[in-house]
């Protein structure tokens, strides 16, 4: 990544983001993107990287942090395929995170759906079927929305705080 973004003419280094956070002076920062890293990292880093993040940014600017999303069984399933991950993080304890560190009017955005085709599929309803049966139908369609959301639901999520 490093070298693309040098490809393009962008200023970059690679460094440790708390070593990074503390070169910059307090309140400077009119924002910050952190994506699909909090999973990668021990829950007293991220703590201390958040309170860091709270101390350099503006009033009245946002942070948005993207991960992976643990309430997808389907996202869960594949998380450990990089070894680099040390733990999942729950979409309200990433939210309380923000909250304590100093943010406001956080927000949970769930993004990246599973395909539509990889899902259990609902019964179509008939005009021809018995009231009982529609309502049978109804019920079934309903569970079947539940067990997607569980086992196919959102494959990332971000949590959005203003400072």
């Amino acid at each position: 990544m490093i070298n693309f973004c040098k490809s393009k003419g962008l200023s970059v280094e690679l460094k440790d983001a708390i070593e990074a956070l503390c070169e910059i002076e307090d309140k400077t920062l009119d924002g910050i993107f952190i994506s699909q890293v909090v999973e990668h990292l021990s829950p007293d880093y991220l703590i201390n990287m958040l309170n860091l993040c709270s101390r350099k940014m503006k009033y009245g600017f946002y942070i948005i942090i993207e991960t992976v999303n643990p309430l997808s069984l389907f996202s869960l399933a594949n998380f450990y395929i990089d070894l680099s991950h040390v733990k999942p993080v729950h979409p309200e304890t990433l939210k309380f995170l923000l909250d304590t560190t100093g943010f406001r009017d956080i927000e949970i955005k769930f993004l990246s759906s599973v395909p539509s085709d990889m899902k259990l599929q609902k019964l179509s309803d008939n005009s021809s079927f018995s009231e009982s049966s529609k309502s049978m139908i109804e019920i079934y369609n309903q569970n079947i929305d539940l067990i997607n959301n569980a086992l196919y639901g959102a494959q990332d999520y971000a949590v959005i705080g203003k400072k």
